[in-house]
């Protein structure tokens, strides 16, 4: 082999070693998007948490491992018993228009803001309900008409905080400090309405919601119910 076919050769082979190399380092480098290098991509395609990706907003607060009993999601208009007082939602609003409400009632928490007239500005949505508290007890008892706790629950039953904070009463009790306004005192038998307001966003309002009264501090106690507040 003369000379010349040798260099040809030693040419091609550094050729060879040259085109592996470099398809090795662009195998390796990170992915690009929009000029952003992203390392450490993650598909939903492999989402196993079994919650459902598309209920309400981003925020949906999900109460991690407790699940509603179907038998004791009812129907709007049921009535509630706990504690020996009785819970039975009359009428729900849901509304950006605070409407002829007493403005020095609402503790306005909404995250975009409101008018002069307690409208809102933003992603946000009042849901009023008007409820009937009654003692079912025989002696006299203090009630807290911001008991309640607006819910969603997913098609597997599991439980989601929507609201737990009321932003609006439209009659304060004065039997106490200003940390009680929204209780109230019943004497046995006695009943008082109240309109109670929720502050929930948008997207959530769209979706099926449920009053709950019951323990808070376990969603899934076995004598939580959650009323629907749609017919």
């Amino acid at each position: 082999m003369n000379h010349n076919n040798k260099y040809a050769i030693f040419c091609v082979i550094i050729m060879i070693t040259l085109s592996m190399s470099a398809c090795s380092a662009k195998q390796s480098e990170p992915q690009k998007s929009n000029g952003i290098i992203q390392e450490n991509q993650v598909s939903d395609e492999g989402n196993t948490d079994g919650k459902p990706q598309d209920i309400g907003s981003p925020d949906v607060e999900y109460v991690d491992d407790e699940y509603a009993m179907s038998d004791n999601l009812l129907p709007f208009g049921s009535e509630i018993v706990y504690e020996d007082i009785s819970y039975k939602v009359l009428n729900v609003e849901k509304t950006k228009k605070f409407g002829g409400r007493i403005r020095n009632n609402l503790n306005d928490l909404s995250f975009e803001g409101i008018d002069s007239e307690g409208n809102l500005k933003g992603n946000e949505t009042y849901v009023f309900l008007k409820i009937c508290f009654t003692n079912t007890s025989e002696k006299e008892k203090e009630i807290y008409r911001n008991q309640g706790v607006i819910t969603g629950i997913a098609e597997d039953f599991q439980i989601f905080q929507l609201s737990a904070d009321t932003v609006y009463i439209d009659q304060f009790w004065n039997g106490g400090d200003e940390s009680s306004v929204q209780h109230y005192v019943l004497k046995p038998g006695e009943s008082v309405e109240s309109e109670v307001g929720y502050l929930l966003q948008d997207a959530d309002v769209q979706g099926k919601l449920y009053y709950m009264i019951g323990d808070t501090s376990e969603y899934d106690d076995i004598d939580n119910k959650f009323v629907a507040l749609e017919e």
